[in-house]
């Protein structure tokens, strides 16, 4: 008696989130609030919240949205069924033939994680557990890391230090 009336909580419980994912799937930003959840666990990752990082995900997300769009999408972003498992499976389901869509999701990932100035090994470890979660593969996954390390080199090359600068005008 006691395990049916676990099962039936249970049932009860996918029922929901099954109305909750046909919800979201009939909103043109169903893409757009998976990956928020997972951006939201990248730019958690290191322990630091920052304002960059929120505006970051803000753009990316809520870009061309109304305020009514943007108001279902906070709804769904806090409903405490769908976990950060629920939507890897889900992303991988529905991007399995288009590998290219799941590296933009990546790349992105590696765009939240810098907002905040940098780009720390829990932030990377974070996005390499979610990147083969979502299918791609180990070489995949270095390759756009490769790429985003290269292209965060070249902007610390090029940071202005005032006192350089300096010395670099009366050259």
């Amino acid at each position: 008696e006691k395990n049916s009336k676990i099962k039936k909580v249970v049932k009860v419980d996918k029922s929901k989130l099954k109305l909750d994912l046909i919800k979201l799937y009939n909103f043109k930003f169903f893409n757009n609030f998976f990956t928020h959840k997972l951006f939201l666990e990248v730019a958690h990752a290191d322990g630091n919240f920052s304002k960059n990082e929120e505006n970051i995900i803000s753009e990316i997300i809520f870009e061309d949205y109304s305020d009514i769009d943007k108001e279902i999408i906070d709804k769904f972003i806090n409903n405490k069924r769908l976990s950060k498992d629920i939507i890897i499976k889900l992303l991988k389901k529905l991007y399995k033939e288009d590998k290219s869509a799941l590296e933009e999701i990546v790349n992105n990932l590696f765009f939240v994680g810098e907002a905040d100035g940098s780009l720390d090994k829990k932030e990377i470890d974070k996005i390499k557990e979610l990147s083969l979660g979502l299918g791609l593969s180990s070489n995949s996954y270095e390759k756009i890391l490769d790429d985003k390390l290269n292209e965060i080199e070249k902007k610390d090359n090029q940071k202005s230090i005032p006192i350089i600068d300096e010395l670099m005008a009366d050259l």
